[in-house]
């Protein structure tokens, strides 16, 4: 398998790989919000992936953390309509205001999740302590001072907050009286200007990067990943389903692919290796049907899904080939499932 993974990675592989999409910027904020959209649009024509991912960093205007951060009413409207399968507006939304929130208080995604994992030092941007240092609340002493883009108020997460509701009430209800989101959200943003909000808070116990194996660590992990994501008030039930977690059995394959990118560092220029927080040690290999089955083919597994224990379970059968960086041995295994239908 090393012949396999020394084919598969290396620049040839990018273009046709939703990796692409990340490699297209250098800002390390950049990378990882374009890695994180391209990572959970993953499944089905890979083709349709990348132009789909390609086409939200457009209507970004290639600058996604920008974007985010300062995007005002006007730039909303480029989003509406927007979906990639079952991703909608209203996921996309919600996507745009939990990482306004989390990019408002600390510099990197690596933060989300790691938080109150014991012995890995969380980095909080100054002033951002709590929700009354943020500015993109509204409220307390920062009220007021909102950071200004192209000469436009940046948008105040309430704002998102509130497109969102009118645009969950009219998906609940079938209503078709007012076909625009941002429409709705004119109506709807006056009745969340003055709501509070308790972000940010996440159940469970500490997570130990030192004790814990890797399985149950990136487990623990990936489960508070999901409910800090969700964290944030009025977070639409049908936009969960795009975070999957472990709690569930979920193979956390996009996920798991997401963290190979950020974490992993080699000299062969397809993984990122921008974030230091997690090992490559501590990875999980991504697994789909296509892994699945070559895995199967050689001996690696005895499973027949694709879900959380078969994926822990590869993992610990690759770690015998290389205990520092199993998940390097994806590369091979992807490429034998897809490429080459072994």
């Amino acid at each position: 398998m090393d012949r396999k993974v020394r084919e598969y990675n290396q620049p040839l592989f990018i273009a046709g790989d939703p990796v692409s999409v990340p490699h297209l910027f250098s800002k390390k904020q950049d990378i990882e919000i374009s890695g994180l959209f391209a990572a959970l649009f993953a499944w089905g024509n890979r083709t349709a992936i990348i132009n789909k991912s390609r086409r939200l960093m457009e209507l970004m205007d290639m600058s996604p953390h920008d974007f985010i951060m300062g995007c005002d009413e006007q730039d909303l409207r480029r989003l509406e309509g927007f979906c990639h399968r079952t991703f909608n507006t209203t996921d996309l939304l919600y996507f745009i205001e939990f990482l306004r929130y989390h990019y408002n208080q600390w510099p990197s995604l690596e933060d989300a999740f790691v938080k109150g994992i014991a012995g890995v030092s969380a980095n909080r941007k100054p002033n951002s302590s709590s929700p009354e240092n943020d500015p993109a609340l509204g409220s307390g002493p920062s009220k007021g001072a909102i950071p200004k883009r192209n000469g436009l108020r940046a948008l105040d997460t309430d704002n998102v907050r509130g497109i969102v509701e009118a645009r969950q009430k009219r998906t609940t209800s079938g209503s078709k009286r007012d076909g625009s989101v941002v429409r709705e959200f004119t109506r709807a943003k006056e009745a969340h200007n003055s709501t509070a909000r308790r972000p940010g808070k996440i159940t469970g116990g500490i997570l130990d990067v030192m004790t814990d194996s890797p399985p149950v660590f990136m487990e623990n992990a990936l489960n508070r990943f999901r409910d800090y994501f969700f964290s944030l008030e009025d977070a639409p039930l049908r936009t969960r389903k795009h975070i999957a977690s472990p709690l569930k059995n979920s193979s956390c394959k996009r996920l798991n692919m997401y963290l190979r990118w950020m974490v992993r560092k080699d000299n062969r220029g397809v993984d990122f290796g921008l974030w230091q927080k997690i090992s490559p040690a501590q990875l999980i290999c991504p697994i789909d049907l296509h892994v699945l089955r070559v895995a199967q083919r050689f001996k690696l597994i005895d499973g027949k899904k694709a879900d959380w224990e078969a994926a822990t379970a590869l993992t610990r059968q690759l770690s015998a080939f290389d205990p520092a960086d199993p998940v390097k041995y994806d590369f091979a295994l992807f490429g034998l499932g897809v490429v080459e239908k072994f």
